[in-house]
This record gives C-alpha cells, structure tokens and sequence, in this order.
C-alpha cells in the first residue's frame, strides 16, 4: 500500500499559523489603537501615568517633579486554545480541513485581543473597571481639573431620532462634539493636551459604518465636510456589537500619538504554536489524536482616558 505524503508535518503546519497569524495581524484593530508594552513579569506596577513637567525658566537650581502618587498595576492573563484532529483525517489526506483549522486557530488568537478591546471599550463606565485615578473609564469626574477647577469628562451624549440608526447630520455634530470635548482636556499642570492635528479614530459598529463614513471621511469630494485635515478616520469594529448589543448605540473617539495611548496591551509572552502527534506523545500515539495548540500570556487594561471619548446616542 502506497504511504499519502500529506505534507501535514511539524514545519509544515507552524508554517501554515505563522502565514495565517502574520496576515490577521494586518487587519485586527488592537495594534492601532493601543501602547504596546513589553512585560518581564506576572505583574507591571505603572507610577508614570501622569503627564512629563512643562519646561519652566531655570532659576537657582532645578525642581524636579516627581511621580505622581497614583499607581496603577496590571497582572498578566495565560490564554489558551487547543483543538484536537484524529489520525486518520491526516492519513486520509484530507488537506483542506486541516490547514483550514490551523489558520482559523491563528485567526482567532489575533480575534481575541480585539474582543478584549471591545470588552473594555464596553464595560468603562462599569463599577470596578477603573482608570489610574480612580475614576471608572468612561467618567465625568477624572480628577484632572480644568482652568474653572471642574473635574473631566470623557462621555458626550446626543439624541437622534433613532439611537441606533443616526443621520450622516446626527453623526457629523457628534463627532463634532466629541472632538471638541477631547481638545479640551488638559494634563495635570492644567495645560493642553496635544495638538489638534493629533490622530483620531472614530470607532463604530457595523450599523453605524455607512453613515458615519460619509459624514467624516475627508476624501469625499464634499466641500462640506468638516474633517478634512484633521486626521479624523471611521474605522469599523463589529467586535463591539459582539460583546455588548447595546454597542449599536454608541461609538469612540480613539486618539493615537501620546506616549500612552487609552489602552495597554501588555504583552508577557507572544502567541506560540505547539502541538504533539503520535511521533512526539505517548497520549497521541495511544488514542490516534493529534493536539494542536496556542499559548500566549498577555493582558489588555486601560491607559490614558485623556486619549478617548465615548459618545452615547440617547
């Protein structure tokens, strides 16, 4: 009987996820919008949140600013995904399931860090889903105050006609409101944030894409619009409407270019693939099941709210 070269060996198949992972990569929306920090540890304690000193007129000698008092700290998770494959659908060449699965399985490990995003995305005004000052999330009391010494918001509200459904008009003067809003945030010495020209991603549901990308993007030949040149792009993350359906009511406002962006991905160990076969394992070899794997330590918490507004159709 002639022997079927599947072609399914070790290097093969790590081929086949290393492919797929590298691909999903480019169209996940995590990289994008989060700080990605290397980890050394179970835990990272993070004391530099608040914002770097102003440049001041030097006088008799220097006067440092220290860190401020809140910390803030973040234990990493270990994620797992396994999957089971009998022998026989590899020794009966059945090619297109098998590297079919394993890149799903790649796929999916990329999917879960932006179904965490969105996890955190939902639940920031949640008790118990703290910033580093102490606030929840999505807050009305930051405690960096402004000029009049009122405390911070990062939430805005508007009433369309139909809460999940808003005009390309509703959802022009909602972002528009959220913009103005974030630039009005200042850091702890009561000073602006960042430039205008800064980044900003206007996240949004599936049901929200359409009418939110004629009302914002820049390159429709419409005179009217009023992002052009402000850095204002629609991105779509039907991950939202995944975790929360009340999430077809809402989007955010994602600024990039701080040095710390409104989430952290903190990152302890990357995805890697494993598997044992009935060459490598005693259990494989006795129940003619192969295991392939993925095992990864990470963890997604929040940043700066500083860096992102969350808008409310009521």
């Amino acid at each position: 009987m002639a022997t079927i070269n599947t072609g399914l060996n070790e290097k093969g198949i790590r081929g086949i996820f290393n492919q797929a992972h590298a691909e999903v990569q480019k169209a996940v929306l995590y990289p994008r919008v989060t700080t990605h920090l290397k980890s050394s540890s179970d835990s990272e304690k993070y004391k530099w949140l608040g914002m770097a000193p102003s440049p001041r007129v030097f006088g008799a000698t220097r006067i440092p600013k220290d860190l401020r008092s809140e910390s803030y700290s973040v234990v990493n998770e270990k994620y797992e995904a396994t999957m089971a494959v009998d022998r026989d659908e590899i020794d009966d060449a059945q090619l297109n399931l098998i590297p079919g699965r394993i890149r799903e399985l790649a796929q999916r490990a990329e999917l879960h860090k932006d179904f965490l995003l969105a996890t955190l995305y939902s639940v920031g005004s949640v008790a118990g889903n703290l910033a580093y000052d102490g606030q929840v999330f999505w807050s009305n009391a930051h405690e960096w105050v402004t000029s009049d010494g009122t405390s911070q918001d990062n939430t805005t509200t508007t009433n369309p006609t139909t809460a999940n459904a808003p005009t390309v008009a509703e959802c022009k003067a909602a972002v528009s409101l959220g913009i103005t809003q974030m630039w009005g945030f200042v850091d702890d010495e009561g000073k602006p944030l960042l430039p205008p020209s800064s980044s900003i991603r206007v996240v949004v549901p599936a049901n929200m894409y359409f009418n939110m990308k004629e009302a914002v993007d820049p390159t429709a030949q419409d005179t009217t619009k009023l992002f052009g040149g402000l850095g204002v792009s629609v991105v779509l993350f039907p991950m939202l409407t995944a975790v929360d359906s009340t999430q077809d009511e809402r989007f955010y406002l994602i600024r990039s270019g701080s040095s710390v962006n409104s989430v952290i991905w903190q990152d302890r160990m990357p995805t890697e693939f494993g598997s044992f076969t009935a060459k490598n394992d005693r259990e494989a070899f006795n129940t003619e099941t192969y295991l392939y794997g993925i095992r990864a330590r990470y963890r997604m918490a929040y940043g700066r709210w500083t860096e992102a507004v969350r808008h409310i159709f009521t």
